[in-house]
């Protein structure tokens, strides 16, 4: 008899339904006790699983389970095995887990267990859920807050501050350090109004940022050819122009990746950041910039107000920030591009 679909808000059922989908497994609650479950596996591998339901787990959450299961662990029988079953369980929080042989169940279909003989790991993506709310992280208002962040990891910031340095409101602000510190890529120190937070883990976060990469909807993009001008002095022409008319804007891509750590023999392109839209843009009539398809050796990255923030002054012209060129680099898929961001990242970003 075909059993029935558990019921979505039903988690402990979802978590069986996922172990009997295992080659000859059997699973099922005590009826007396519904957070503890039986498994058997064939060859007679038998195993008590002590269930501790959860919505989300973020690495902070699993390291207090971690200390809750330390401080218990006299009184815990060895033959139980604990299992967090969770809506979702973060990339982080599933390191910690499986570091420590804690077994985890989310909707996403991840599923770990590693006790007496019984090893079993599926690694499926993040929950729906989940995802959307880190990859929002890396968009809008809170990518600038998380941007000023990576430029300054080791700076200790409050909400305020934050705010201020990245140019969002408060509210923003506090959001993002609060998600950061739910996956333990900030340190906290400090409480109230004193409460500050500094990166403790950039590499993490900036490697989060990657990871969404795909799905981050990329800057309008128009290209262009200037005839009769090399890249480098079509780079400063252009922000020679910009700058005549008050114009804010900012270099990226190749032509700034080079101004940072010269890695390419030739470039082709300049790619340049600029909050407004081309058609207003009075460099464009002035530089003789024509729109194509093909062979462009201009293109102009139409970003929001507040996308040049960071801008550095480098040997006269403005470049985006490093960390800014790394991802924009990322976002180009020929393999030069890739390598030309590894090389940036390693000379100037450094983690």
């Amino acid at each position: 008899m075909e059993r029935d679909p558990p019921a979505e808000n039903d988690p402990f059922a979802n978590f069986i339904q996922a172990l009997e989908a295992l080659p000859g497994a059997q699973a099922s609650l005590r009826t007396d006790d519904p957070a503890t479950a039986h498994l058997s596996l064939p060859c007679e591998t038998r195993c008590t699983l002590r269930l501790e339901a959860k919505r989300h787990v973020y690495p902070r959450d699993a390291r207090e389970l971690l200390w809750r299961l330390a401080a218990a662990r006299d009184g815990l029988d060895d033959d139980v095995h604990p299992v967090v079953v969770a809506e979702s369980v973060s990339v982080g929080a599933k390191a910690l887990l499986r570091d420590n042989q804690v077994g985890y169940y989310d909707t996403g279909g991840s599923l770990f267990l590693c006790h007496r003989g019984i090893y079993v790991h599926i690694d499926k993506p993040p929950p729906k859920a989940l995802s959307s709310r880190e990859r929002s992280l890396f968009s809008g208002h809170r990518a600038r807050a998380v941007l000023a962040l990576l430029l300054d990891p080791q700076h200790p910031f409050g909400a305020t501050e934050l705010a201020e340095r990245s140019a969002v409101s408060v509210p923003t602000a506090s959001v993002v350090l609060v998600e950061l510190e739910r996956h333990a890529w900030v340190a906290t120190t400090g409480r109230g109004p004193r409460k500050k937070r500094r990166l403790a883990d950039p590499r993490a976060l900036l490697d989060a940022w990657v990871a969404h990469l795909p799905s981050l909807r990329a800057p309008t993009a128009r290209h262009y050819y200037v005839p009769f001008v090399g890249v480098d002095e079509l780079a400063r022409r252009l922000g020679t122009v910009l700058d005549q008319h008050g114009l804010e804007h900012a270099l990226t891509h190749e032509v700034a990746a080079q101004r940072y750590a010269p890695f390419l023999s030739s470039l082709s392109r300049v790619y340049c950041t600029v909050p407004l839209r081309p058609s207003r843009i009075p460099a464009m009539r002035e530089l003789g910039a024509r729109r194509v398809d093909d062979g462009a050796n201009l293109t102009i990255l139409v970003a929001p107000v507040g996308s040049t923030l960071f801008r550095q002054r480098v040997d006269g012209q403005w470049l985006a920030s490093p960390i800014e060129v790394y991802l924009d680099l990322l976002r180009d898929t020929r393999r030069r591009a890739a390598d030309l961001a590894e090389h940036l990242r390693q000379e100037c970003i450094g983690f």
